[in-house]
């Protein structure tokens, strides 16, 4: 098989997503992304220093695809908990379009359940992290504090992560065995969409 001269970042990344779905992240070798990909080793380290470096890159740029829809605006005459409930629903959709997306993050942080290693790639990603965008959230939750239709226990950035992040989690769990929660329990996906509007309600006021 002839091999191609070059191949861009983003090629890798995809190929490297494939296989980290496939065979865990664990279990997938630089050499396996090369073969893969139709080039060699030496070729890839040019690109990616290592298969964590590659895990971070499609971790950030599935991260960035996901949370886009976090700063989509709503209709200003909403209420800051019906503002609230479209983001996270928004968000939500997003999350069940996509279970690859999901099933890999659920596989990343499997990986990295202990600590990042020293590299750049993870220093990296920790700085991107802090800076995901949270604000069309924020907003809402700030709204609701005024117009009186939502109750805090915490600041409005704590409560943006901790609604944002249990989104996520609740997907995680359920995505990747939709079938099988449809199965043994007869519902799946309708918990995440019934989970927006369980989390509102336990911040309204009531």
């Amino acid at each position: 098989m002839s091999r191609p001269v070059d191949i861009s970042d983003e090629a890798i990344i995809s190929i490297a997503q494939e296989l980290f779905l496939e065979r865990g992240i664990a279990a997938t070798e630089m050499k396996d992304i090369a073969q893969r990909a139709g080039i060699s080793r030496s070729s890839l380290y040019r690109h990616f220093e290592s298969k964590e470096s590659i895990a971070f890159n499609i971790t950030v740029r599935i991260l960035t695809e996901i949370t886009a829809v976090l700063d989509m605006p709503v209709p200003k005459t909403q209420t800051g908990a019906q503002a609230l409930l479209e983001i996270l629903q928004r968000y939500m959709r997003k999350l069940v379009e996509n279970p690859k997306w999901v099933r890999f993050l659920d596989e990343f942080d499997q990986f990295f359940g202990d600590v990042y290693p020293e590299s750049k790639a993870a220093a990296d990603y920790i700085a991107f992290t802090k800076q995901l965008p949270n604000g069309a959230v924020e907003s809402a939750l700030e709204q609701g504090i005024r117009d009186g239709s939502l109750h805090l226990s915490h600041p409005s950035w704590f409560m943006g992560r901790f609604l944002i992040n249990t989104l996520l989690a609740l997907a995680q769990r359920i995505l990747p065995r939709a079938a099988h929660y449809q199965q043994e329990q007869g519902y799946s996906l309708e918990y995440l969409f019934l989970l927006p509007q369980v989390l509102i309600d336990g911040i309204s006021e009531k």
